[in-house]
């Protein structure tokens, strides 16, 4: 019974050795993360889309990561009987990365999708996608450009940049749309 007890405590103490190493680690990654988007939101250049949206979509999975580890070290901390740790940073950060995510999602979206739009044949178009594709991103990019974004000068910049890149192809969307009704 005494070396059932001695072990069962070895193995209490090494798993709390290891939870404070984990928290230790996930609170490192936390800051890292608020750095990492402290940079990205500064980012103005429309062109480097490709680069600074694959950036965004790391920094989402890693905060998402983030969460769910969170969620873990919480769990074992009420194993042991200590207090919950406060991760709120993970859902600050989140808060404030989405819209910048949306921003770069949307700046990638419209590369991709301009030349499906522009250059493949109008028969592999959906008449009514292409429509609440366009315009409802355009309008999505003129709240961000006015309102969500209206003291963040570099993502407004973008914002804007790509709301007019948008606009070079709603005159588009009357004659597709006729070319094709299905009546």
């Amino acid at each position: 019974r005494l070396k059932c007890e001695e072990t069962i405590k070895k193995v209490q103490e090494k798993f709390s050795e290891d939870l404070k190493t984990f928290r230790g680690a996930l609170n490192q990654e936390i800051q890292a993360m608020k750095q990492d988007f402290e940079e990205l939101s500064h980012q103005a250049d429309l062109n480097e889309y490709e680069t600074v949206g694959g950036a965004f979509e790391d920094l989402a999975d890693r905060l998402n990561r983030a969460k769910n580890s969170a969620e873990v070290v919480n769990r074992r901390e009420g194993i042991v009987g200590w207090a919950k740790s406060n991760f709120k940073d993970i859902s600050n950060i989140k808060m404030e990365f989405t819209p910048y995510y949306t921003l770069w999602l949307h700046a990638r979206s419209f590369f991709y999708r301009k030349s499906q739009w522009m250059e493949h044949e109008i028969c592999n178009l959906d008449r009514d996608q292409l429509k609440a594709q366009i315009l409802d991103t355009w309008t999505e990019l003129q709240k961000m450009e006015k309102v969500t974004f209206k003291n963040k000068r570099e993502a407004q910049i973008v914002a804007k940049e790509l709301r007019e890149k948008y606009e070079t192809v709603k005159p588009y969307l009357p004659i597709v749309y006729e070319l094709k009704n299905p009546g």
